[in-house]
């Protein structure tokens, strides 16, 4: 039996955590897990919804510090931040990306990974990238292999934050991108995690990340609607590693 389980989270950018697998982390926290968040960037290629002008070092710095509270706020250690460029890690910062990973591979030797999925919840490139990395840099790794798992979320749920990313200037959906081609069905999930008991944690997370709200509000997040389906359960596949057994609970379960 192990004593201390390690979980990774490896997100493109701060707020990542806090929508996909904020309760996983909380969860996992309170069981006295160690866990590690490593984020990519510092988001800085995004927008503060509260500030019409505002420079990419002064909305990084925001960003970074968002992170921090949420982590706070989920009861796990600080963040990691390795600061690659926004919006570059499926192009110039690829082969980093990777790198990156397998460092805290072999540093963490984490039981558990989890990141976003395939599709980027919403066809975002750097969290298509990120998942990528993750998978080449676990195939790569001379040590143990971790359990890599993937947040999963119901067919066409982010289809209309896809869609409208894909109108704006600088679109971070690459080209021809399928919107209708997001999400799963339930029976395709491996780990329905129950995190009622975390509710209220994972709403402080969201609303850490005050630059990405409307009024401070959490379920002004992304599209209002999104946030309220997230709240008692959190999906997970099994994307590398050992399976799962069925009835999981936990993702430590079965190790």
């Amino acid at each position: 039996m192990i004593l201390e389980h390690r979980l990774l989270a490896v997100i493109a950018h701060p707020d990542d955590e806090a929508f996909a697998f904020a309760g996983l982390l909380a969860f996992a926290g309170a069981q006295g897990s160690n866990v590690r968040v490593v984020c990519m960037t510092d988001g800085e290629a995004g927008n503060d919804r509260r500030v019409r002008d505002i420079s990419r070092d002064e909305l990084a710095a925001i960003r970074r510090r968002e992170l921090r509270d949420s982590c706070d706020a989920l009861g796990i250690a600080p963040p990691t931040f390795v600061g690659l460029p926004d919006g570059t890690l499926a192009t110039s910062s690829l082969e980093r990306v990777r790198e990156r990973i397998s460092e805290e591979l072999k540093s963490f030797v984490p039981h558990v990974v989890v990141s976003l999925g395939y599709d980027g919840a919403y066809g975002h490139a750097d969290h298509i990238a990120v998942a990528m990395s993750l998978r080449d840099a676990v195939d790569a790794s001379p040590w143990r292999a971790p359990r890599v798992l993937h947040s999963a979320f119901s067919r066409g749920l982010f289809q209309p934050v896809c869609e409208r990313l894909m109108h704006i200037p600088n679109s971070p959906i690459p080209p021809k991108f399928d919107a209708q081609s997001l999400g799963c069905g339930r029976l395709k999930v491996d780990l329905r995690l129950d995190i009622s008991a975390f509710r209220s944690r994972k709403l402080a997370a969201i609303s850490a990340h005050a630059s990405q709200l409307r009024g401070g509000d959490p379920r002004s997040f992304l599209i209002p609607g999104i946030v309220d389906t997230l709240l008692d359960e959190e999906w997970y596949t099994v994307a590398m590693g050992d399976p799962l057994p069925e009835g999981a609970t936990s993702p430590f379960d079965g190790m």
